[in-house]
C-alpha cells in the first residue's frame, strides 16, 4: 500500500471529515460506503450578470463504488 492510500483511508476513516451513506446500485441492492462532503458555491455568469448557486458535491473512493453507472443513488 502506497502513502498516499494510506492517507486517503485514514481521512475517509476520521468521523470529522467523512460521513456514512449508502449507495444504491441500478438493480436496488444498499451498499455502506463512507463520504466526504464539499459545499463549495458555484458562480455562473450570464452576460453581465454573475449567478451564486449553493451546490453540495461529494468525494467517494472508488474502492468503495469501482463501477458507476448512471441513474444509481
Amino acid at each position: 500500500m502506497t502513502a498516499f492510500a494510506v492517507a486517503l483511508d485514514l481521512l475517509f476513516a476520521d468521523p470529522n471529515l467523512a460521513h456514512e451513506a449508502w449507495h444504491r446500485d441500478s438493480e436496488g441492492q444498499f451498499t455502506r460506503i463512507r463520504i466526504i462532503m464539499r459545499r463549495n458555491d458555484d458562480v455562473t455568469t450570464f452576460g453581465a450578470a454573475r449567478l451564486l448557486s449553493d451546490t453540495t458535491r461529494i468525494d467517494v473512493r472508488v474502492a468503495d463504488i469501482p463501477a458507476p453507472r448512471p441513474q444509481e443513488q
